[in-house]
Formats: structure tokens, sequence, C-alpha cells
């Protein structure tokens, strides 16, 4: 099976295992991950959030790092064309197979948590804890984490190890949950912090 086909399956199954629409919040994530074996505390991170420049910022941080000799991942979000994007390792897409297997514990997990059966955490939840299952199989030496959706409820902002935060420019986005004022959005972005 070829990885684009691969990469379609692991969409499918995420879609599968996860709650509809966006639902922010860290109470279902922190669960997972404290029955995944918090794999967020297992490296060092740089987070990126902001409205506009998020993963031109974080693309370009991550290969600096990697070309002063560090073994770098990159999470980013939304994929422009396959799903394997979403994550980097070392500049390369981090192969299917390492998707499915992190899936399979997390599916594991879910069907094994009374709490999680009954509040699912969303696509983007799933996604990010699979990237994180990774990063730390991976031992990186630093991951460039961009942020989804606003910042304190973000999935990503369940992140320990935070070496820095960038914050790129903040503009009136995604109202409906980060307010209708530049103010409202910019406290929701520099909660990360």
């Amino acid at each position: 099976m070829s990885d684009t086909k691969r990469f379609r399956n692991i969409e499918t199954t995420l879609q599968y295992l996860a709650s509809p629409g966006i639902r922010p919040g860290l109470a279902r994530l922190s669960h997972l991950f404290l029955l995944l074996g918090n794999p967020e505390r297992k490296f060092k991170a740089v987070h990126v959030v902001g409205t506009n420049g998020k993963g031109s910022t974080a693309a370009t941080l991550s290969s600096i790092l990697k070309e002063s000799g560090c073994k770098t991942a990159l999470y980013t979000s939304p994929h422009l064309v396959c799903f394997g994007e979403r994550l980097l390792v070392g500049g390369e897409e981090a192969l299917p197979e390492k998707w499915e297997r992190a899936l399979e514990i997390i599916e594991t997990e879910l069907r094994s948590s009374e709490r999680l059966i009954a509040d699912p955490p969303t696509y983007f939840e799933l996604t990010t804890a699979a990237a994180f299952i990774i990063i730390a199989e991976e031992e990186v030496d630093i991951a460039v984490v961009e942020a989804g959706l606003g910042g304190r409820l973000d999935a990503t902002n369940i992140l320990s190890n935070v070496l820095l935060t960038l914050i790129t420019p903040i503009g009136i986005d995604h109202s409906e949950y980060l307010g209708n004022s530049l103010d409202s959005v910019a406290k929701e972005k520099f909660a990360v912090m």
C-alpha cells in the first residue's frame, strides 16, 4: 500500500475515533496524556502561536535548528496536500507506520477509559496526541509546535517543556471561540506563556 493511501487511512481512523467539531479545552487531552504516560513531557519545545505566519515561522525556525545540528520535529496544521506533512522529524515526514502505531496506542486507551468514551477527544486533539507520542519516541533535541486555534485552550498548550514561545502577528479570527476584539484574541494567544 502506498504512503498516500496509508495516510488517507490514518485520516479515516482519526475521523472515526474523534468527536465532531471544534471543542476547545484541555481536560480531554490531559486525561488521555495521563493514560499515555505524558509524552508531552518527554521533549523540549518551541511553541508558535498567532494569527498569521505561524506555519512559515515554525518551518523557518525548525530548518535553522536542523541546520545547526539539532534533531528536530516540526508539528503544524492543517496539512496542504497530504496528512504526513503535519509532522516532520529531521526534515522528513514521519513514516505512516509511526502514525499507525501511535493511533493503535491511543485507540486502546480510548476504549478503556469510560471518561473518554463519554467525552471523546476531537480530531485535532487526537492528531496532537499521536504526533507527541511520535516526537517523544524519536528523542528529538527540540520540537517546534504550531498552535492550532487560539492558544489558552488549544491542544498544543498541553506542552510542559516549552523553552520559547513565539507569537506571530495577531488579528481577529475564529471570533466564535476567541472573541470579537483584538484584545480578546490577544488574551487567548498570550495565555500560552
